[in-house]
């Protein structure tokens, strides 16, 4: 069973939507390149911290997940995205990004392990 990460302060923006999961409703070319898809993997209830700021149209927001647990996966609209991710406790973390045709994918084992990941389209 996935658990899907409950982002604390989310708040819908014009041209922000975070939805969890994803709609099965079609999205437009423009959507589709600016979805930002979150996935976190590994040892199945390791503990993790997470921040991500998601730029879209000028606007920056951030969310946070003081306590997360693996599985999760989180769907954002923008046009980049700038992670840190913290290991809470043993076990193994793997983080995947992926936006448009880009991909950022990073592991770490071990209490305190911290990963920083950021993904953007090149215009």
């Amino acid at each position: 069973m996935q658990r899907h990460i409950a982002w604390q302060g989310i708040v819908m923006v014009a041209g922000l939507c975070a939805a969890f999961p994803l709609m099965a409703a079609p999205l437009s070319q423009e959507q589709a390149m600016n979805a930002i898809r979150i996935e976190v993997d590994g040892t199945p209830g390791t503990a993790f911290s997470a921040r991500w700021t998601i730029k879209n149209g000028g606007e920056i927001q951030e969310y946070r997940e003081p306590d997360g647990r693996v599985p999760a996966s989180a769907t954002f609209e923008g046009e980049s995205v700038d992670g840190q991710v913290v290991l809470l406790s043993d076990g193994q973390l793997d983080v995947t990004v992926s936006k448009g045709g880009n991909r950022s994918r990073s592991s770490t084992r071990g209490k305190g392990g911290t990963l920083h990941i950021s993904v953007s389209n090149n215009r």
